[in-house]
């Protein structure tokens, strides 16, 4: 698929079209103020593929507020007042990223590491702190954006097919947007770890008082996993999620933070193991997570009963057929299905009827096959996240066994891939 690089791709990019995105909400707040008192609701974010405007309320004024919408858009002109005062808080922002708290720390290395592309926050931090960013280069991104537009509409509701491809029309005219093939879709992708090849990625807190370390051991399943795969994988983590709870947090008492589930990088699925500690340093949080996985397989899945499991399956498949309560709970999974380009408009349909259709057998070899310690198609990243003081007993352990520990920053992440337990890491997508 064809990658567009004007709304991302790069720290000046990514700032850019956030900065945008906050100057167009504030210049728009009062003009289209009177919405809420008709029933209306809009929004404005920035998106890796560029920029995503909802709309919600009565079907009769919707697409009247839609339309002018895109019509401020394409007349938006950056003010430079303003422009100075959302950099400001976008550059503190940034700037407070560094003493989150290390499992946030430890998850986004990770998300950093496996989303290709991805913009880590420590480089956006430097471009939108320096001079180079100025409201002169936000106006030549913004007449830049407007020339790569392209629109992909999502309708739904009460709203006739006619309308809402006049609706499509009115936001290309007022864009001057092209027409693109149906392959291009200007997102960025999850990367395919290697099996059998480990990535390990670190960070050490800024703040010395902070007396957490974390730990995130992600285990990959597939890039764009199918149907099927993702119906085992709700269900392992449906088995899991209590045992590694009750095992590292009520019996190990690891930490207070103890969490095991299915994580989402993009379209890729996979299943995470995440601790928060204040009594064990991230080494040895990988070892206890190690030790009960290996406890995991040989007990809660080998006795699991048919009747056991039958139970999970019935509370997995309940849960994705539970009817939704609002519109906007409707139509989020719909325009899921739009960002990750997989168009199954039925896809927690489909889920519940092969979870359903499960055996016992399928959970087991899944784990035998990409989650064992010894599995063929083990895909695994595991991010230490250290207290400073969890940090320096690990470097004076090395020391005294004749090794070494390596420090990372940012952009750390590809380093990590190549650099094995050496590399580093920090950061967020805008």
């Amino acid at each position: 698929p064809h990658t567009h690089p004007v709304p991302a791709g790069s720290a000046r990019l990514s700032v850019l079209s956030q900065l945008l995105i906050e100057l167009l909400s504030d210049d728009l707040t009062t003009p289209l103020a009177a919405a809420g008192e008709a029933g209306l609701r809009w929004s404005l974010a920035a998106h890796p593929g560029g920029l995503v405007a909802q709309v919600i309320g009565y079907s009769q004024r919707l697409p009247l507020l839609a339309t002018d919408l895109s019509r401020r858009i394409a007349d938006f002109e950056p003010s430079g007042e303003r422009f100075e005062v959302f950099r400001e808080l976008l550059t503190r922002a940034l700037r407070n990223r560094c003493v989150e708290r290390p499992l946030w720390h430890a998850q986004y290395a990770v998300s950093h590491a496996l989303t290709q592309p991805s913009v880590h926050w420590q480089d956006a931090f430097e471009y939108a702190s320096s001079d180079a960013c100025c409201v002169e280069d936000l106006c030549r991104h913004t007449a830049a954006l407007r020339r790569a537009l392209f629109v992909e509409l999502f309708v739904h509701g009460n709203c006739p097919p006619d309308d809402a491809i006049q609706l499509g029309h009115a936001w290309m005219d007022s864009l001057a947007a092209e027409r693109l093939s149906a392959d291009c879709a200007p997102l960025p992708d999850a990367l395919l770890l290697p099996a059998r090849e480990p990535l390990r990625l670190r960070h050490v807190a800024s703040d010395a008082a902070e007396s957490n370390s974390a730990i995130e051991l992600h285990l990959q399943l597939a890039q764009r996993p199918s149907v099927e795969q993702e119906a085992l994988l709700l269900l392992l983590s449906q088995v899991a999620s209590k045992e590694a709870f009750h095992h590292l947090r009520t019996q190990r008492q690891l930490g207070y933070v103890v969490q095991c589930g299915v994580r989402s990088i993009g379209p890729a699925r996979g299943l995470s193991v995440l601790i928060q500690s204040a009594v064990m340093a991230p080494p040895d949080l990988e070892a206890e997570i190690e030790a009960w996985l290996l406890q995991f397989r040989r007990e809660t899945l080998e006795e699991l009963t048919e009747g056991a499991f039958a139970e999970f399956a019935a509370a997995v498949a309940s849960n994705l057929e539970r009817p939704p309560k609002t519109l906007l709970q409707e139509a989020a999974p719909l325009w899921c299905e739009i960002v990750e380009a997989r168009h199954q408009w039925d896809h927690d349909a489909q889920l519940a009827a092969a979870v359903r259709a499960a055996p016992r057998s399928a959970i087991v070899r899944l784990f035998d096959d990409h989650f064992a310690a010894d599995a063929p198609l083990r895909r695994m990243v595991v991010s230490h996240a250290f207290s400073q003081a969890d940090a320096t007993s690990e470097a004076a352990e090395a020391v005294a066994g004749g090794g070494a520990v390596a420090e990372g920053g940012a952009g750390a992440g590809a380093a990590a891939a190549a650099a094995g337990p050496a590399a580093a890491s920090t950061h967020s997508r805008l």
